[in-house]
């Protein structure tokens, strides 16, 4: 009860450093209503980093009745907010949101299509026309280098990788070195299955 109390108070803090604990320091407020009830309420609170904790938080505790209110969360006015709501439903494995979370791959803000394809790629959703046809949109158009990485990674996690491999090349031959290197970090997270 203390660590809950704990939590919760560094919550409305707004202390960061709590936040960084992995999912397994907050494996024991799965059970606590009072800290669950807390943290959702947080999920409105006026201040967006605690929204967004809030956010990371229920992901954090596996909290499966929280993915209603971090649904909502996703039209929140603040990207770091939208992205972390993203992310908890991700971590909450919240397929029965797809679709809500897929609206999101036309966000304004580039963190979060690429939270969003990150999240897609997780949940590995039926692979439906649409679908692919908004991912190679995202791939050959975004104006983000690294949301077009991220949907070249959500592609080929998808089973889809043989369409990324001419935007593989065209990036390892950039003439900017940081291209290239954002290039090869992409390479390592897609299966070794691609091209074969």
């Amino acid at each position: 009860a203390a660590y809950a109390q704990a939590l919760v108070d560094a919550l409305r803090a707004g202390r960061l450093e709590v936040f960084s604990a992995g999912e397994a320091a907050f494996s024991g407020l799965q059970g606590d209503a009072a800290a669950l009830n807390v943290a959702i309420q947080a999920l409105q609170d006026s201040k967006a980093t605690t929204r967004r904790l809030a956010a990371e938080m229920l992901g954090k505790m596996q909290a499966d009745s929280a993915i209603p209110a971090l649904t909502r969360l996703l039209s929140d006015p603040e990207a770091d907010v939208r992205t972390s709501a993203v992310a908890a439903l991700g971590a909450l494995n919240a397929n029965s949101e797809l679709e809500a979370i897929i609206a999101h791959l036309d966000d304004p803000e580039e963190q979060v299509r690429q939270k969003v394809l990150s999240v897609i790629a997780q949940l590995n959703p039926p692979v439906s026309a649409p679908l692919i046809e908004k991912l190679n949109g995202l791939l050959n158009h975004d104006s983000s280098i690294a949301v077009q990485m991220q949907a070249a990674i959500t592609l080929s996690k998808l089973s889809l990788g043989e369409q990324v491999i001419p935007n593989l090349i065209h990036w390892l031959n950039s003439k900017d070195s940081q291209t290239r290197i954002s290039a090869l970090m992409a390479i390592k997270e897609i299966p070794n299955s691609i091209g074969g």
